[in-house]
């Protein structure tokens, strides 16, 4: 990957540094990925910036004795690497604090915390420098009066942040966020940050360069098996911070060469999996295998062929939390799982305590944006598949509570699994992903896997977004009545009648996948008690059962549908937006581009997402790629691409305008702070991400929402106000879900402005 570096006035070197002696205030806190939502206390000041050093001075903080803290300095560890670059190591701790109380009360939660640092960086000589700047560990900074949010939390260093600077000293104030899930709660909860700037010298410069490619297979492993027989997929999912690439990976099989799969490794697209696994990372496991057919072809493969559609899947830490998500969320293509030391969901690996008080309702649509992951209240869709957990007694990373609570619900959802806990074995060690209970598994599934349909007499599907739920019994769940909710099916087959029973909750459309309808869905079935008759002549067409205004069922194969209702790819949170065919197109106008350009910068840092940021003057004619445009002012610059989109709309002379499913109009007048991102359609299916802002602070407060980082919990809409500076998500006006026909879902929150 390649990027181009603005030209430097001038070529001649110049030194640059930072200071070492940095200023810190705090600590705050904050909750698991708060920080997205704004939630600074200082802001309800003026913020950080506005603050000058004071050992006087005190603030309120409820993680410290007496409820106050005050500054401190701390100095860094500062080196180069050539006469053209600078580096600063800065540990930032807050020893007077009782984090061991805080913890025995909230666990990992009281971990967390908020703070700032100030320091300075210096850049001498007579002339504008242009200068990358790495920031590793840090989510949101300012230098001097420019603000930047993502940088580098996980400190990827795909792409630095670019700054122009004049001679002289610049100061640079970073928001120290500690978060459990990209730092561990282990050990004193300190906060390791490095900052390395570099002044450029224009051109390009390489970032990535390195490509796995298979180079040798195992005859061994296939010498018994006959060319013409296809061999189920193996997936191996990393953990968090691991690189396919690296050896910890390349070498996890060694001691399972007789294997009779096609072992993948997924890379996930970054050492996080992109999202752990879940939208982003799951689409790259389904490219990767999507690509075997071609490596076959491309190398004259002569021995066994691959099943596309049987996957045994196992993953490691994040990787075994992955397996939970394939498992509960394409379970038809599953023989087998076995995750390894995986956590359950990151609801529950770090609690969400610590976030600012909210209404309830609003809480709700938080959690509800976030029951997608939560694979405890999926596990149905795993009855059926054979599931070995395995976990170390002594693992402090992920611990075994995780695997022991999901054995206990997969028990009490009627689905018996297989359970071994390591006495005396941690997180990681030599061989984890091939002790000899998990190599009798693999053999086992691998050897005699489940025949087709064989488990499909009796069954449930569940799930909280279709647009991520693949089929279970070649049942394929379409759309739900109401957003927000769980939709459930109750599946019995009675085969000597061919008579499908069915009974549902919350499901408004389904469907019987292709290689299922023909076979066993005869001229009728009985759903919700009452029997439904199929015509004859859409049978084989694999007709849609739809629920009627009146609450009855019917059966049609009309897509007009399609056309105009969310499915699919629509579905879902602000995280849809990832799930594009192609680039992602960031439309500006000119005052946003600055803005533009860190949307695009941290779609690829976090991503590895290609994000072309288009102005006002460019073509954008497209018929593939997903779009995010950025609007601001009093007028509405993003009409939408068909016509203007009533459920959220610009009204030039009130404000913003809000209309719910009943038709009813709520409208926030304009005021500083006022923002709001939400999903729309595009052209030719494909979706829109809308961010608007009265002005600058409503602008960047509603893009801090562009997906980024998991666990966040964004859902369709929300119209943020300048109280989410400090309040987070308690100083949203409204948020909350579309409809299937894009209206604002009842279960929506939205205040009436006077009340805020």
């Amino acid at each position: 990957m390649i990027y181009q570096e603005a030209l430097s006035p001038s070529l001649s070197a110049a030194p640059i540094s930072f200071s070492a002696t940095w200023q810190l205030l705090g600590p705050f806190q904050i909750g698991t990925r708060e920080a997205t939502w704004g939630a600074d206390p200082l802001e309800y000041i003026g913020g950080f910036r506005s603050l000058t050093y004071n050992e006087s001075a005190t603030f309120d903080s409820s993680l410290t004795t007496n409820g106050t803290v005050g500054w401190s300095t701390t100095t860094t560890d500062l080196s180069t690497t050539d006469y053209k670059s600078a580096k600063a190591d800065l540990l930032v701790s807050f020893e007077k604090t009782d984090w061991v109380s805080l913890q025995s009360v909230y666990g990992w939660a009281a971990l967390q915390y908020q703070a700032w640092a100030r320091g300075k960086i210096y850049v001498d000589g007579d002339m504008q420098r242009t200068i990358t700047l790495h920031t590793d560990r840090v989510l949101e900074l300012w230098v001097d009066d420019e603000h930047y949010f993502g940088g580098d939390l996980y400190a990827y260093r795909r792409a630095p942040l670019v700054l122009h600077l004049d001679p002289g000293e610049h100061r640079i104030d970073l928001r120290v966020t500690r978060d459990v899930r990209a730092i561990g709660g282990l050990g004193e909860p300190t906060v390791s940050i490095g900052l390395e700037a570099e002044i450029s010298d224009g051109g390009l410069r390489t970032l990535e360069k390195s490509i796995l490619l298979p180079d040798m297979v195992e005859e061994e492993a296939i010498r018994h098996v006959h060319p013409d027989i296809g061999l189920p997929v193996v997936l191996s999912l990393h953990g968090a911070g691991v690189e396919t690439d690296s050896d910890m990976m390349r070498h996890t099989f060694n001691d399972a060469p007789d294997l009779k799969g096609w072992v993948l490794y997924p890379s996930g697209v970054t050492p996080w999996s992109g999202d752990d696994w879940h939208r982003w990372g799951f689409a790259d496991i389904e490219a990767a295998i999507a690509a075997i057919p071609d490596w076959i072809k491309s190398v004259n493969w002569q021995g066994p062929g691959v099943e596309l559609d049987r996957w045994l899947v196992t993953g490691h830490s994040n990787g075994g939390q992955g397996a939970w998500y394939a498992l509960t969320h394409a379970p038809d293509k599953i023989i087998g799982a076995a995750p390894v030391s995986g956590y359950s969901s990151i609801q529950a690996y770090v609690p969400y305590l610590g976030w600012h008080e909210a209404d309830p309702a609003v809480v709700a649509i938080l959690q509800s944006a976030l029951a997608d992951y939560q694979h405890e209240l999926l596990l149905e869709n795993s009855c059926g598949i054979p599931v070995h957990q395995q976990h170390g007694s002594l693992d402090d990373n992920v611990p075994p509570f995780h695997s022991r609570r999901l054995r206990q619900l997969l028990s009490q959802v009627g689905c018996p699994s297989e359970y071994v806990e390591l006495t005396g074995k941690g997180h990681w060690f030599e061989g984890v992903m091939t002790t000899q209970n998990l190599l009798g598994f693999y053999d086992k599934i691998l050897e005699n896997p489940p025949t087709e349909r064989s488990l499909l007499r009796s069954f449930s599907i569940v799930t909280a977004n279709p647009g991520t739920m693949g089929s279970k019994g070649g049942i394929i769940i379409d759309q739900l009545e109401s957003p927000g909710l769980f939709g459930k099916i109750k599946a019995l087959y009675d085969g000597d009648a061919r008579l499908w029973r069915l009974m549902t909750s919350n499901i408004h459309r389904l469907h019987f996948s292709e290689s299922s309808s023909h076979d066993w869905l005869g001229s009728e079935l009985m759903i919700d008690g009452k029997i439904l008759k199929i015509p004859a002549d859409i049978l084989l067409s694999g007709p849609w059962l739809v629920r009627s205004p009146n609450g009855s069922w019917e059966v049609s194969n009309s897509d007009e549908w399609l056309r105009t209702q969310r499915h699919g790819r629509w579905l879902g949170g602000l995280d849809a937006i990832l799930d594009t065919h192609s680039q992602l197109m960031v439309l500006t106008p000119s005052e946003t581009c600055s803005l533009a350009i860190q949307i695009s910068r941290n779609l690829f840092q976090y991503f590895g997402a290609d994000a072309e940021v288009i102005g006002p003057d460019q073509p954008s004619e497209t018929s593939r790629e997903n779009r995010i445009i950025l609007s601001l002012g009093p007028f509405d610059h993003a009409s939408s691409a068909a016509a203007q989109f009533e459920s959220l709309h610009i009204d030039e002379g009130k404000g913003l305008v809000v209309r719910d499913v009943r038709g009813r109009l709520t409208t926030y007048a304009f005021t500083q702070g006022l923002g709001a991102i939400f999903l729309r359609p595009g052209r030719s299916g494909t979706l829109e991400l809308v961010i608007w802002g009265f002005d600058d602070l409503g602008l960047r407060s509603a893009a801090r929402l562009i997906p980024m980082l998991t666990g966040v919990g964004q859902p369709d809409f929300v119209i943020v106000g300048k109280q989410c500076s400090w309040k987070g998500i308690a100083g949203v006006h409204a948020l909350g879900f579309f409809d299937n026909s894009w209206n604002i879902a009842k279960c929506s929150v939205v205040l009436r402005e006077e009340i805020q």
